[in-house]
């Protein structure tokens, strides 16, 4: 989410000398934008991996997406067509990672001022220009975003074509569990779900090979399940992740994600009824805490309204830092644990005057129209998909310019950004996103890469033993939960004794979740005694310099003369 949030969002945020590394690297990447341009002529005939290629080395730019007619004449943006050819004599238009429009609009002047191999110069820029501007009716005409349609036979078509979905909807009823402490490594969705289709959808895209159950934990049933009744692995658990036990008959102890959704429709205000600000996220950030507490490995995006209240999810220094800072620069909201609905307002006043940005965000996020749209075979168009992977072993060490030479040229895949993990020497607690880092940026070895890619990729051996071991370092990552506190299954290799003793341990599951509250309250026990504990060494340590205080204060009125220690007393 903060990849694409600082995409679609203007920053004034500049290095500064004062900051920590992480932050100077972080600030440099967050400060690039999207924008669109007419590509340079020179490129006509050349494949759109070697554009991309070229033009990340000699400018520093990204060139992630391209418009291309489809069969039935109509534009569609698509997300790095790696083998698509750029066509002759018409104006191709392109998307583009970059600092500013003057950094975008060098692709459209690139090379026009060389000569061909007959002498003649080619097309000059403004001639280039003039060719975009006499087909701008027809690009604003086909530059809407794809909508659902009412009729439900071509809305299921699309279903078919873009989600997993099943064959019969199901209704809330038979989605309904009591308890989920049988799933593993599922994610919880929890808090205000107003839109669930969109919450949920990307998670069960086409191009997602391996889904996670889901489960949406409630006091109340959504009203718009019907819109997800198609999806496979839904289910809803009526209770608050407000409450311990509500939390652990979601299977908190065993999920490995977790979204705490703001609240919007409860708000906090005094006797007046004027709201406070700094209350309206206070439902996100306990959930929150609950849930980090209950299972410190799930990994949780938090939604805040109001972003100064971004400090209460971190802890000691980082939570006082994140208070002489943006927002924006916290470690939580720079490693995608929280998201800020404000960077919607930012998008909002973007696409007023960019209306392709809606486009590339559905493309990106969403199922965009380019996906479910006919090319014509000779164009060789293939529509990518946005994934995360491991840095390849031969990579670690390496140059980020060198990373992405490979994966565009040999692998058909294009890097946007780095996710960084934890580094001493960068001197960052949390992870961060790095997008389009810098040519000679070195690469770590638990770093992960944003990559679009027309395939799920195929990570070789090493880099998935190294995922494995390295556990979770990202939001899109499984993590390690704690298993102890569910019996482990039996694989049929223990012994007889062991067998037995196994038989007479097993517990019903009402019993298994009676003894998976009692776990839980006890680690929350603990919690309390660990925080108990700070507390009485603080008010020890206040002791101290109390009875120090009053020590010296005695000793200088024992000094002091007569007359000024008996005014004293």
């Amino acid at each position: 989410s903060t990849m694409v949030s600082n995409l679609f969002s203007s920053s004034s945020l500049e290095p500064d000398p004062s900051m920590p590394k992480w932050m100077a690297e972080y600030v440099c990447g967050a400060g690039l934008e999207i924008y669109r341009t007419p590509l340079s002529p020179h490129f006509e005939g050349t494949s759109f991996d070697n554009i991309a290629n070229t033009m990340y080395h000699e400018l520093g730019v990204t060139i992630f997406a391209v418009e291309v007619t489809d069969s039935e004449g109509q534009i569609q943006v698509v997300l790095f067509p790696s083998q698509f050819v750029i066509p002759s004599g018409v104006c191709t238009n392109v998307y583009v990672i970059a600092e500013d429009k003057a950094a975008a609009d060098e692709l459209t002047a690139f090379g026009t001022q060389q000569e061909d191999g007959t002498g003649a110069n080619v097309p000059s820029a403004a001639a280039h220009l003039r060719e975009v501007k006499r087909s701008k009716r027809q690009i604003s005409r086909s530059m809407q975003p794809t909508a659902y349609e009412v009729d439900q036979d071509a809305r299921l078509r699309k279903m078919q074509q873009s989600y997993h979905i099943v064959e019969k909807p199901r209704s809330l009823e038979e989605c309904t569990l009591p308890r989920a402490t049988h799933l593993s490594g599922h994610i919880i969705v929890t808090g205000s779900v107003q839109g669930l289709f969109y919450v949920i959808g990307p998670l069960r895209s086409r191009y997602i090979t391996q889904t996670q159950s889901i489960v949406v934990l409630r006091p109340s049933p959504p009203v718009d399940w019907d819109d997800v009744a198609l999806f496979p692995d839904v289910y809803y658990v009526q209770g608050s992740p407000l409450e311990p036990v509500d939390l652990v008959r979601a299977g908190v102890l065993t999920a490995t994600k977790a979204v705490s959704l703001s609240n919007v429709s409860m708000e906090a205000g005094d006797e007046n009824g004027e709201t406070k600000e700094h209350l309206v996220d206070a439902d996100s950030i306990f959930t929150y805490q609950g849930i980090v507490k209950s299972n410190s490995d799930c990994s949780v995006t938090c939604e805040l309204v109001n972003p100064s209240n971004i400090h209460f999810l971190l802890q000691g220094d980082e939570g006082r830092n994140a208070q002489s800072h943006s927002s924006f620069l916290s470690p939580a909201y720079a490693s995608g644990n929280v998201f800020l609905p404000i960077v919607l307002d930012r998008l909002s006043c973007q696409a007023y005057y960019n209306k392709y940005l809606l486009t590339i965000l559905q493309e990106l996020i969403l199922v965009g129209g380019s996906s479910l749209a006919r090319f014509n075979e000779h164009d060789n168009v293939t529509t990518a998909e946005l994934y995360q992977i491991p840095v390849p072993r031969q990579f670690v060490g390496a140059t980020y310019g060198a990373l992405l030479r490979w994966l565009v040229l040999q692998q058909s895949m294009l890097p946007l950004a780095l996710y960084r993990a934890p580094s001493g020497f960068l001197k960052n607690s949390k992870p961060y996103v790095l997008t389009n880092p810098a040519r000679n940026t070195q690469i770590a070895s638990q770093d992960l890469v944003f990559v679009l890619s027309a395939t799920s990729p195929d990570l070789n051996q090493d880099a998935k033993a190294r995922a494995e071991e390295s556990g979770p370092v990202s939001p899109l990552h499984d993590g390690r939960h704690m298993n102890s506190l569910i019996p482990p299954k039996d694989n049929g290799t223990e012994t007889s004794g062991e067998s037995t003793a196994r038989q007479q341990d097993k517990l019903p599951i009402e019993n298994l979740e009676d003894a998976n509250l009692r776990s839980h309250m006890l680690l929350i026990m603990k919690q309390l005694h660990s925080d108990l504990a700070g507390i009485q060494e603080g008010l020890e340590e206040s002791r101290k310099q109390t009875r120090q205080q009053t020590s010296d204060l005695r000793q200088r009125l024992a000094q002091a003369p007569t007359g000024v220690a008996e005014d004293a007393n």
